[in-house]
């Protein structure tokens, strides 16, 4: 059984590491890497891919030196892999666009202005914090959802640097990245 770690996975940083340490259930045992091919271009661009692939890759490093990974493995059979899968999928395009710091300030200064009696009203009329939350603070809140997804809705269109990252599949091309595909 061998522990593959991220890097290995990486063409680019195959070529630098000098040996590879592999893990058996009774010993550790040093494999010695492919001898370096030469190279003929002096400039070389990391795709995309390679960049975020593994973004989880430190903590799967600790627990791997902390030899976590193996104990669970060999207990419970489950092998810990540590990624997100947000690559070339709508969730990873939506998901990190949807929590931003504009709208957990803008609530937290919409919740500041509610007065304490309209939920002591609340409390006196029997509904709980769920059945006022629902019924009374979503309604106040709504121009504050429409300001909120319409400004967030422009900031994201404008964003051309995370679906560049992200999706390297024409499939999943957004606007914004696939209007370079007019251009001669």
């Amino acid at each position: 059984m061998r522990a593959v770690s991220a890097r290995e996975n990486c063409p680019r940083r195959a070529s630098k590491r000098r040996n590879i340490v592999s893990r058996t259930q009774s010993r550790l045992t040093v494999i010695p890497s492919r001898p370096r091919r030469a190279s003929t271009t002096s400039v070389s661009s990391t795709p995309p891919c390679t960049t975020t692939r593994n973004a989880l890759a430190p903590f799967h490093a600790i627990l791997d030196w902390t030899g976590l990974t193996f104990v669970i493995e060999q207990l419970s059979g489950v092998r810990i892999s540590l990624q997100w899968g947000l690559l070339n999928s709508y969730p990873g395009l939506v998901l990190p666009l949807v929590a931003t710091a504009t709208g957990t300030f803008l609530y937290r200064q919409f919740y500041l202005t509610i007065p304490d009696e309209l939920a002591e009203a609340a409390k006196m009329d029997g509904s709980g914090p769920a059945r006022f939350w629902w019924d009374m603070l979503v309604p106040l809140s709504r121009p504050d959802m429409i300001a909120l997804f319409t400004s967030m809705f422009v900031w994201a269109w404008n964003q051309y640097l995370w679906p560049l990252l992200v999706t390297t599949d024409p499939n999943f091309g957004i606007a914004v990245t696939e209007l370079r595909t007019l251009i001669p």
